[in-house]
C-alpha cells in the first residue's frame, strides 16, 4: 500500500509510507538530535501512537537478535534491551496501545535505541 491512503482519526488520513523515506526521515531527526522536539510537536498535535504492525515488529526482534545479539554487537544496559526487544518486541521505554513497548533510552552509541540507522 505504498503511497495509498486509509482513514485514520476523522481529522487524520494515514498514509503508508516507504521503508526508505521513512529510515531517512528517522536518521535525519536522530542526526540532528531532534527527539524531544518531534514528541513535543506530535503531542501538540495530539498524536499519542504511531501504528506498526505485527509484522514490522516480529521482523525488529529477528534483527536485533541475528545482527545484534547473534554477533555480540552490544554490551551492558544495550544488550539487556536487546535481549529484551529480541525475546518480546519490548524494551523499557513507552508502551504501545496494544502492550508492545519500544525503547526510548540512549545507547552506547549515543543514538536512540527506536530509530533505524
Amino acid at each position: 500500500m505504498n503511497g495509498q491512503s486509509r482513514q485514520g482519526t476523522p481529522d487524520d488520513e494515514i498514509t503508508d509510507v516507504g521503508i526508505d523515506a521513512f529510515a531517512a526521515t528517522m536518521k535525519f531527526v536522530a542526526n540532528h538530535d531532534l527527539w524531544d522536539e518531534a514528541r513535543k510537536y506530535l503531542a501538540d498535535d495530539g498524536v499519542t501512537a504511531i501504528p506498526v504492525g505485527s509484522v514490522g515488529i516480529r521482523t525488529f526482534k529477528r534483527l536485533v537478535a541475528e545482527e545484534l545479539l547473534g554477533n555480540d554487537r552490544v554490551q551492558g544496559r544495550s544488550a539487556e534491551q536487546a535481549s529484551m526487544i529480541a525475546e518480546c518486541g519490548c524494551a523499557h521505554g513507552s508502551q504501545g496501545s496494544k502492550g508492545a513497548e519500544f525503547p526510548t533510552t540512549t545507547t552506547d552509541a549515543g543514538t536512540d535505541a527506536g530509530t533505524p540507522q
